[in-house]
């Protein structure tokens, strides 16, 4: 019976399970397939004190960046939770003014553009591929130059967007909209559930870093990275080698049935020889 572990959030983890038995039941996972969950983040809306804001430098209340929208040529959004906190602090109907007054809503992938469209609003442009420095390479295509682009952004908001939009002269607003925080450390139970999992799946960089900052074993463990961000951490921050890649990061079960197959092959006793007759 192969074991998932699931490593976002505790809610993330809890929808991720159902996706899996879903999946389970309609026959695109081995039928044997199971999960289990260890939460490695909270997310919490508004600044909070325990969490450390140093890698949003200079970033704005989402509330205050909202009245400087107008100076803005495109808003980027680059998590399904970025995506929520735009429609929950700023409302469908301004994303949509700010549309129509030539702003582009940008999203870095089908996820979160999701996100936007089950409350009316379509996003301009999709990243591709679809990562931060590719959002960031879209706008520079798309945008005349020397514009300026507002993130909606998280504590734990990584530097390649800024860097793809400033490297080529343009503006980069972040606007702290949610907070990334670290979940507490597992207790020893679900520690040790954790452990006895076949398989991990890493959906983030912050991920990763809190996750073998807890359980450094599972390392070890055959890892599938969602998105190529995700598999390039991995490898570079922590030493492991994803087994394989979900490289669209939205649709992730195809990569990790092909990830079950490729470990049951991999670990099926091997046939007895024959013996000579």
């Amino acid at each position: 019976m192969p074991t998932v572990l699931l490593t976002r959030s505790g809610p993330d983890n809890a929808a991720c399970a159902a996706r899996i038995r879903a999946a389970v039941a309609a026959g695109r996972l081995p039928r044997d397939t199971v999960s289990c969950s260890l939460a490695t983040s909270r997310i919490l809306a508004g600044p909070s004190a325990d969490v450390d804001l140093s890698p949003v430098h200079d970033a704005l209340p989402v509330t205050e960046g909202a009245r400087r929208l107008g100076g803005v040529a495109a808003l980027a959004l680059t998590s399904r939770h970025g995506a929520s906190a735009a429609l929950t602090l700023l409302g469908a109907l301004a994303l949509q003014a700010f549309q129509d007054a030539g702003g582009v809503l940008a999203c870095v992938g089908p996820a979160t553009a999701r996100v936007l469209r089950r409350a009316g609003v379509w996003a301009d442009l999709l990243a591709s591929p679809a990562t931060a420095a590719g959002l960031g390479a879209g706008l520079v295509a798309r945008l005349p130059p020397g514009a300026r682009v507002a993130h909606l952004c998280s504590s734990s908001a990584r530097p390649e967007l800024a860097d793809a939009l400033r490297r080529a002269g343009f503006g980069y607003l972040p606007l702290l909209a949610y907070r990334n925080a670290p979940a507490p450390a597992p207790r020893a139970d679900v520690a040790a559930r954790a452990l006895r999992a076949d398989l991990v799946l890493v959906f983030a960089p912050s991920a990763a870093e809190r996750l073998y900052r807890h359980l450094p074993a599972l390392r070890q463990r055959p890892t599938v990275a969602i998105g190529p961000t995700t598999a390039a951490s991995l490898r570079a921050d922590h030493g492991v080698a994803p087994i394989a890649v979900a490289e669209g990061g939205a649709d992730w079960l195809p990569t990790l049935a092909a990830a079950l197959d490729a470990h049951a092959a991999a670990t099926r006793p091997a046939a007895p020889a024959e013996e000579p007759r």
